[in-house]
């Protein structure tokens, strides 16, 4: 008997303690869950009164949250002393959720959105609600208003990614994707996105990889209409974006089609490098080669198809025979006396500075320098920076105008006596009329030095001739570049300060003023060296707004993100189509049915988005 007391005394203090350990682990269980605005209201304040009450307990009175059942009504009692305090809707309306009572909930919120000075957060606010109660409609059309409002001051340096607006649109998607939504509500969306974003065209690329995906062919079709309007000099987007669509529509014949009537000379390399793999994946190059070939025989002096030949040649690396198509076409026009245009010359030039034959084409730059065509324009301003870019970006390469191998000046001075093509290049160069006494000048020199030294002729020719050339920043910072590198600190310092006073919006302008900064540094001017960097600081600052530079992520791209319900997004590795000594398979030209399986050539029209459209100005083609 004795044992079952102590036994049952034993009962009563573990079970005493155990309630006791619960209720503190309660306790701090609840106080975790408190929402963080009920732990950060203000003491003693009328908020704190209407959700907390003091209860007395043995050690002392402790604050207790008040159930809905109280609060509401003390809200309520707020609310009609404070009707434009827009907290005050959003406690009550998180209380009327607590109660489950989900229409006021929503009066609420409404009234929340209707007297909040941040619209956009306390319509984010309720899109939230709508999306606890499972109203993606609802959801849907509030999270529109925020990402149609008009753009926020505060946002203007903001990454895409991390604005409201575009989080709000990239919000929806997830909601239409999950909740399996109609096609049209996509198409919708996506067209308020792009009326939101004009300038980003990436945009385009999101929406026309859904418009395949979906099936909407025609819609595609106006989307790139749309997308040539507003970004008319892109010539890279629109073409793959065709191909894609044609061949989405069941046809790789009419996507070839698409390279092949958009072709031209002087194609960005990303599109001609596009074009030739789709070829050799769909066994066609064979058959390319011998369409050019055939109209090279109907007409010598077809610039297309010498091209076509040309990057036949040089995508497969044969760049000396993709050399010779052009020296084929100048050898035929010189014995047919036929004339050129400043396209032509202009043309060539750039095609053989692709493949860095750089002597053969300083000859088209210089010859388009002296070219009486009317088809140009600028092309003298184009030809000077040409020249001048050759002989910074290749000093090294011995060019027969501005070469340590001077026989070419002897070979002027004895033999062409005339106002010819060696004197007339030699005077470019050289600005000079004497070409015997430069012979003996000239003949111990470093080849880099001597061509460096003719650019810097060039590029003073070029800033007297043509100041508003838009090549003259980057020849200028080119030649800095080299001063410094040579440890020319005098010839930077000055040329730096030129370029800085000349050139106010120019994108080299950090780079030149720390080429600056270096070569203060050599000279041990450790007060002039710091002056650029404040200066340098400054500068930045402002073009930032005075705003913090940050970790920021890089701006959102929609090429990446978004995975389109249909499989065609394969990305199954692909394996060479074609064989034989020029990468060429057997067949010139399967039909459709025999053609190589669609999974291997789906690569070729898949499209990536278009990161910017924020590009260095260049010399335009003609």
């Amino acid at each position: 008997m004795k044992y079952f007391l102590d036994s049952s005394a034993r009962r009563v203090r573990l079970t005493m303690l155990t309630v006791l350990i619960a209720a503190i682990a309660g306790t701090f269980s609840a106080f975790g869950e408190l929402p963080t605005w009920i732990r950060n209201i203000d003491a003693n304040s009328a908020v704190e009164a209407v959700f907390f009450r003091m209860m007395a307990l043995p050690n002392g009175a402790v604050a207790f949250r008040c159930p809905p059942r109280e609060t509401r009504p003390a809200l309520t009692d707020l609310i009609n002393t404070q009707s434009r305090n827009a907290e005050l809707y959003s406690l009550r309306a998180l209380e009327d959720e607590q109660a489950l009572d989900f229409p006021a909930a929503e009066s609420d919120w409404k009234a929340f959105v209707d007297n909040s000075s941040d619209k956009i957060s306390a319509q984010l606010a309720l899109a939230d609600f709508y999306h606890r109660r499972l109203r993606p409609s609802d959801e849907i059309k509030t999270l529109s208003l925020v990402a149609s409002a008009p753009p926020i001051a505060a946002e203007k340096l903001t990454p895409l990614a991390q604005q409201r607006s575009w989080q709000a649109f990239e919000r929806t998607f997830g909601i239409i994707q999950a909740q399996g939504l109609p096609k049209e509500v996509s198409i919708a969306r996506y067209r308020a996105w792009i009326v939101r974003y004009p300038d980003e065209p990436s945009l385009y690329a999101r929406f026309l990889q859904f418009l395949v995906a979906e099936k909407e062919y025609p819609v595609a079709g106006e989307l790139i209409t749309e997308y040539r309007k507003h970004f008319p000099s892109d010539q890279i987007f629109p073409v793959k974006a065709i191909a894609m669509v044609e061949y989405r529509r069941g046809s790789v014949r009419e996507g070839l089609s698409v390279y092949e009537q958009s072709f031209q000379p002087l194609w960005d390399p990303q599109l001609v490098k596009s074009y030739f793999d789709l070829l050799r994946d769909t066994q066609n190059l064979r058959k390319f080669r011998d369409d050019a070939h055939a109209a090279l025989v109907a007409d010598p002096e077809n610039l297309n198809a010498t091209a076509r030949i040309f990057y036949y040649h040089q995508q497969q690396g044969k760049t000396d025979v993709a050399q010779q198509a052009i020296a084929d076409l100048r050898l035929h026009k010189d014995s047919t006396h036929s004339s050129w245009t400043s396209r032509e010359l202009y043309i060539c030039a750039r095609l053989l500075e692709e493949i860095h034959a750089y002597p053969e084409s300083a000859r088209y730059y210089f010859a388009l320098y002296n070219s009486n065509s009317k088809d140009m324009p600028d092309a003298q301003p184009t030809a000077l920076a040409g020249l001048t870019g050759l002989l910074l970006t290749a000093p090294e390469t011995p060019m027969r105008f501005g070469s340590g191998e001077l026989s070419m000046y002897r070979d002027i001075a004895t033999m062409d006596q005339g106002p010819g093509y060696l004197n007339g290049i030699l005077s470019l160069i050289l600005n000079t009329t004497q070409p015997a006494s430069q012979y003996s000048e000239e003949e111990q020199r470093a080849v880099p030095y001597f061509h460096r030294s003719r650019a810097v002729e060039l590029l003073a020719l070029l800033d007297a001739k043509f100041p508003n050339s838009a090549r003259l920043p980057e020849l200028h910072a080119q030649l800095l570049e080299f001063y410094s590198n040579s440890g020319g600190s005098d010839a930077v310092i000055q040329g730096g300060r030129e370029f800085l006073a000349n050139f106010p919006n120019a994108s080299e302008r950090t780079s030149v003023a720390l080429l600056m900064a270096d070569a203060y540094t050599r000279k041990e001017d450790t007060k002039n060296e710091f002056a650029i960097y404040d200066a340098v600081l400054q500068e930045l600052a402002s073009k930032a707004q005075n705003v913090p530079l940050g970790s920021a992520e890089e701006a959102y791209d929609s090429g990446s993100n978004y995975n389109p319900r249909s499989s065609y997004n394969s990305q199954s590795t692909l394996s060479d189509a074609e064989g034989g000594e020029d990468g060429e398979g057997q067949s010139s030209e399967p039909s459709e049915q025999n053609a190589v399986p669609r999974h291997k050539v789906g690569q070729s029209f898949q499209l990536s988005p278009p990161a910017s459209h924020t590009r260095q100005a260049s010399v335009p083609s003609p």
